[in-house]
C-alpha cells in the first residue's frame, strides 16, 4: 500500500534504558545480540496485538495501532501491549548482571500515513502530523520499565487500566503542556462496557426488549430456566440491555454471574471463567498459594469440595501445595472433570437462589467455553437459571429454536428515539439544526448518538440559553469522534480488496448510482460488480434496483464521512 491516507493512529515509542551503557560494557557483536533480542520480543508483542512495526531505531522502535489495519480498540491495544513488552524485555536473559528494561510513550490522534520515503532498505511508510512526536516526547518521561500516555490515549481507553495522573507536562516542540498519565496495571473490571465507557446514558427505545427480558426472567426464576440470546451491531445496545436488567432486579435476593470474552484471549482455554473466579476469589497476585486456596475455597459450595477445589485451583494456576493430592489425571480427563465441576458449581448456585447469568461477546469465547455453554444450556432448563448471552451479528448461535431459548436482534432506534437519547446526554434541548445533524449523522445506533452528542458538546459549538442550548455561530460540519474512528475505519480496513471503491463512492456521496462510480472509478464491470456485492455483504452499502440502473447508499452516514 503506497498511497497516503488520513486517519487516527496510535503510536508507541519505545526505548531501551540504558543503551550507552550497554554498548560500553559490551563488544560490538554481543551488543547486537543484545539488542536484537529486544527488538524480536517488542516486535512479537506488537505482532500479537495487530500492530505494525515502522521503525528500528537502534535501541528504539516505533510502532503504529491502526494501520495499514485498524481496530476499534486500538489505543488498548497499544497499551496492553505495552504492559506486555515491559514484563517481556524485563524478563530477557542478558550476559550482564542487570536485567533490561524500557521506557515507553503512547499517543493518538489524526495523521496523514502511508507516503513512502527513503530507498531501499531505508524505505519507509512516513507518517505526518504531531502523534509520532508527542509519543517520542512522553517517552523521554517514562521511568524505567514505566509507560506514559498522552491525554487522548487515556481519554479513549476509559477505565480500562489504573492510571496514576503526573498533570500537564512541559515538552519539547509543544507550546502548550501537555497531559500525561502513567499506567500501572490492568483494571479489574466485571464489563468491558462498564470500563470502556465513563457515564451511562438512560435506556431509551427498548421497552419491548426489557419486558420481554423482565418476562424470561420472571419465568426462569420460577424454576424454568430460560436462555436469552441477544444479538446486535457493536453499539447497538446489547450491554446496555444487560446492565439495564441487572439494575431492574439488583435488590431481588438472587446471585449474579458475570462473564465478559476478550478479542485478546479467543486461545486461551475458559478465560471468561477463568478472570470471573479470580475476581470472584478477591485473588491477588502477590498472595501465597495458600492465601490463594483459602480464597478460592471461600467462595465454591460445599458440594464435593475436595474433588471440585483442585481441579479449579488448577485451571486457576494456583499450586495446592500438601493440601490435595496432585490430579493424576489424562488431559482429557481433566478437561471433562474441570467443565463438570464449573456446571456443579452453577446449579449449586441455583439450588441456594436465582441465578441471573450475563455471558458478554459470545462471538470472542474460545472453543471450550462455548462447549461450557453448550452444557449450560441444557443443564439449566430444570433450574431458577437466566443466562443471557450477547453477541454480534457475525456469529450463529447453535442455540437458537430450542424450546426454552429466545431470541432478540436489537435494531436501531427511531428518529425520535434518537432525539430523546441524545437531548438525554445533552442534559438539555438542543437547537434544531443540531438535532437534525444528530439524527441524519448517526443512523439509530444508540453509541453514535452517545458519542456525537458528547463531540458537540465538547466542541464549543453550544452555548446555554434560558431553555436550552443554543448555536454560538454557524454550524459548521460534523467532525467524526475520536471515540468513533477507529471502529469505523476497521470496518472498512476489513474489506482491504475492495475500501477503494468505497471510498469513491463515499466521495460522490451518501448515495451514488451504478453509472456514476462505474464512469469515476475506472474498472473493469465483473471487478466492479465483484466490489460492490462485497460491500453490500458486509452491510456497509445497501442496494436498490440492479447494474447498470442500480443506486448504493452506504448504511451509515458516519461509514461514509470515514471512507
Amino acid at each position: 500500500m503506497d498511497s497516503a491516507e488520513r486517519r487516527q493512529l496510535t503510536v508507541m515509542f519505545c526505548d531501551l534504558v540504558g543503551s550507552t551503557a550497554l554498548s560500553v560494557r559490551f563488544d560490538p557483536e554481543e551488543l547486537r545480540e543484545e539488542l536484537r533480542a529486544y527488538q524480536n520480543a517488542v516486535s512479537g508483542v506488537v505482532a500479537r496485538y495487530d500492530g505494525f512495526i515502522a521503525k528500528y531505531m537502534g535501541d528504539g522502535v516505533l510502532a503504529y495501532f491502526g494501520y495499514p489495519q485498524a481496530h476499534e480498540d486500538d489505543p488498548e491495544r497499544a497499551v496492553r501491549a505495552g504492559l506486555e513488552i515491559a514484563a517481556a524485555v524485563t524478563s530477557l536473559e542478558t550476559r550482564g548482571t542487570e536485567r533490561l528494561a524500557v521506557r515507553i510513550g503512547i499517543a493518538t490522534g489524526l495523521v496523514v500515513v502511508g507516503d513512502l520515503v527513503g530507498e531501499g532498505s531505508a524505505q519507509e511508510q512516513a507518517v505526518v502530523g504531531e502523534t509520532p512526536n508527542l509519543a517520542a516526547r512522553l517517552q523521554a518521561l517514562a521511568g524505567s520499565g514505566q509507560i506514559v500516555l498522552a491525554g487522548a490515549t487515556r481519554r479513549l481507553i476509559g477505565d480500562l487500566f489504573r492510571l496514576h495522573d503526573l498533570g500537564r507536562q512541559t515538552v519539547k516542540g509543544f507550546t502548550e503542556p501537555v497531559e500525561a498519565f502513567v499506567v500501572e496495571g490492568v483494571a479489574v473490571a466485571e464489563s468491558r462496557f462498564e470500563a470502556a465507557r465513563r457515564g451511562v446514558a438512560d435506556l431509551v427505545g427498548r421497552a419491548a426488549e426489557s419486558a420481554l427480558l423482565r418476562d424470561r426472567l420472571r419465568e426462569a426464576w420460577g424454576g424454568a430456566g430460560q436462555i436469552v440470546l441477544l444479538s446486535g451491531e457493536a453499539g447497538i445496545g446489547k450491554s446496555r440491555l444487560a446492565a439495564q436488567l441487572a439494575a431492574e432486579v439488583a435488590n431481588e435476593p438472587h446471585t449474579r454471574l458475570r462473564y465478559q470474552c476478550s478479542p485478546y484471549h479467543r486461545d486461551s482455554v475458559l478465560h471468561p471463567f477463568v478472570v470471573a473466579l479470580g475476581r470472584a476469589a478477591r485473588l491477588a497476585p502477590e498472595d501465597p498459594p495458600e492465601a490463594q486456596l483459602d480464597k478460592l475455597e471461600a467462595i465454591l459450595t460445599p458440594v464435593r469440595i475436595a474433588e471440585t477445589a483442585p481441579l479449579l485451583a488448577s485451571l486457576l494456576s494456583i499450586p495446592t501445595g500438601e493440601r490435595y493430592p496432585p490430579l493424576a489425571l489424562s488431559a482429557a480427563q481433566q478437561r471433562r472433570l474441570t467443565l463438570a465441576a464449573l456446571l456443579d458449581q452453577l446449579e449449586a448456585l441455583a439450588r441456594q437462589k436465582p441465578v441471573l447469568m450475563l455471558f458478554e461477546d459470545v462471538h470472542w469465547a474460545d472453543a471450550t467455553s462455548l462447549e461450557v455453554l453448550d452444557l449450560t444450556v441444557e443443564r439449566v432448563r430444570a433450574l431458577p437459571v437466566l443466562a443471557l448471552f450477547t453477541f454480534r451479528p457475525e456469529y450463529e448461535a447453535p442455540w437458537a429454536g430450542l424450546s426454552h431459548v429466545t431470541s432478540i436482534a436489537l435494531d436501531r432506534l427511531a428518529p425520535a428515539e434518537v432525539e430523546t437519547l441524545a437531548e438525554h446526554v445533552a442534559g438539555r434541548p438542543l437547537p434544531p439544526e443540531v438535532m437534525a445533524q444528530i439524527v441524519a449523522k448517526t443512523d439509530g445506533v444508540p453509541l453514535f448518538v452517545e458519542e456525537l452528542t458528547k463531540a458537540v458538546l465538547e466542541g464549543g459549538l453550544l452555548v446555554m440559553g434560558p431553555r436550552g442550548w443554543l448555536l454560538d455561530g454557524p454550524l459548521p460540519p460534523f467532525a467524526i469522534p475520536a471515540t468513533l474512528h477507529d471502529s469505523l475505519a476497521a470496518r472498512l480496513d476489513r474489506l482491504a480488496p475492495v475500501k477503494e471503491i468505497a471510498q469513491i463512492g463515499a466521495a460522490i456521496g451518501r448515495e451514488f448510482s451504478y453509472p456514476l462510480l462505474r464512469a469515476v472509478a475506472g474498472r473493469d464491470e465483473p471487478a466492479l460488480r465483484a466490489a460492490l456485492a462485497q460491500l453490500e455483504e458486509a452491510e456497509l452499502l445497501f442496494r436498490s434496483g440492479m447494474p447498470p440502473d442500480a443506486r448504493y447508499t452506504f448504511k451509515h452516514a458516519l461509514v461514509q464521512d470515514t471512507a
